[in-house]
Parts: structure tokens; sequence; C-alpha cells
């Protein structure tokens, strides 16, 4: 397979090749309770592939409507789910996962695309293997903004 390309085109990648699956985590805190941690309840589904990423998140959802039944969440109509954490606040919900990127370092565009991350309201992190930085270019990344009803 040939690497050279020109400024925009880049070769067939499937996915799947690339997406070393994650995890779904909501949180919700009791309505009409003092916060404290010990009060949060973590509901978290695992995803393998990009294909059963909406598998993971009708789990999540049915996990969350299980709880709902007997328990009352507390909600702001401006802040969306409340919680004494600011990153368990909004939406409350993380996506996580572990991707390789190597792809992305054999057509020089690793740099711009992890520069990038930020910008999407995401945040990376690369894993470290026997000390070694960025290796095999494994990176984790997940959403770092849930506050707001829209996030």
């Amino acid at each position: 397979m040939s690497l050279s390309r020109r400024r925009g085109e880049y070769p067939n990648l499937v996915i799947a090749d690339v997406v070393d699956g994650g995890t779904l985590t909501l949180w919700r805190n009791p309505a009409g309770a003092k916060f404290g941690e010990k009060d949060v309840w973590e509901i978290s589904s695992e995803w393998g592939s990009p294909s059963g990423l909406h598998a993971a998140y009708s789990d999540l959802q049915d996990k969350e409507a299980e709880l709902a039944k007997s328990h009352a969440f507390a909600w702001d109509s401006e802040f969306g789910y409340l919680s004494p954490f600011p990153h368990h606040c909004g939406t409350a919900l993380r996506i996580e996962g572990t991707f390789h990127l190597e792809a992305l370092h054999l057509i020089g565009d690793l740099p711009q695309a992890l520069n990038a991350i930020p910008a999407i309201r995401f945040e990376s992190s690369s894993v470290v293997e026997d000390g070694i930085r960025q290796a095999a270019h494994l990176f984790r990344i997940a959403n770092a903004a849930v506050l707001g009803i829209s996030e």
C-alpha cells in the first residue's frame, strides 16, 4: 500500500481496525438529599466496537430507567442533572474509548488530529506502555464537557 498522498486525500480505513472499545457512564444523584460522594449512582455499559455503541447506549438507558422507577434524580431545568461534582452535572454522560491512531500517524496527520480534539470538547491522553508515551499510537479519548442539557 502506498502511503503517499496529496493534502486532503486519505487512504480507505476501516473504523473497526482503529477502535478498541470503551465505556459509557452516567452519574445520577438523588433528589432532595445532601450531596456526597457516597450518594451518587454510577451506571455504566461497555462497548467493544463502533457497531456496539448503540447497543451499549440502549443498555445504559434501560439501566437508568430501572433506577428511575424507584428513585428521583436531582434535576435543574437550566443545568440538567445536579451533582457536587462538575463533571457529573448536565447530561452526566461520559463516553470514552481506546483508539489506535496508527493510520493518522502513517499519513502524517496525528499531531493535527490530537490538536483538534479539544476544539470539539473532547480530551485525549496517550497510553503509556513500559514507560513509552504514545506506545503504539494508542490513546484514551473521552468527552470533556457534560455541563448543560445539550452536551
